[in-house]
């Protein structure tokens, strides 16, 4: 049985992992963008988000408190921002198709219970499925 999680806090937290990481290493708010794959607006929206979320601890606690099944297929996530960079909603696409997977998969394809475990709606599991 998988343990329930708050899978948008945990992509959130992700997300805000890497935003740290890009704001350090770019010179200017356009570099860090461009190193994950964002206009310098949306890095500022989800610099903002992480900020009123708590900043790097947050992030830190969030991402350490997830369950061991979300953080296996995490993998290799988080990690260090790679040099070329990455694509950030690319990467938060997949690994929520990852987790919703696993959670239907664990429920025997029940989507309510698996809406349940991954902390949202069963409307927001069929939407994201569609």
């Amino acid at each position: 049985m998988l343990l329930p999680v708050d899978l948008e806090a945990v992509l959130d937290a992700l997300e805000g992992h890497y935003v740290l990481q890009a704001l350090s290493r770019g010179s200017s708010q356009r570099e860090a963008g461009a190193l994950l794959g964002l206009d310098r607006f949306a890095l500022a929206r989800r610099r903002s988000r992480l900020r009123h979320r708590g900043g790097r601890k947050a992030v830190a606690r969030i991402l350490a408190e997830a369950p061991q099944w979300l953080r296996d297929i995490m993998l290799p996530h988080p990690g260090d921002l790679p040099g070329e960079g990455l694509a950030l909603l690319e990467v938060r696409s997949q690994l929520e198709s990852r987790a919703i997977a696993v959670a239907l998969r664990a429920n025997g394809g029940n989507r309510a219970r698996a809406a349940t475990v991954l902390g949202m709606s069963r409307t927001s599991l069929n939407r994201r499925l569609a």
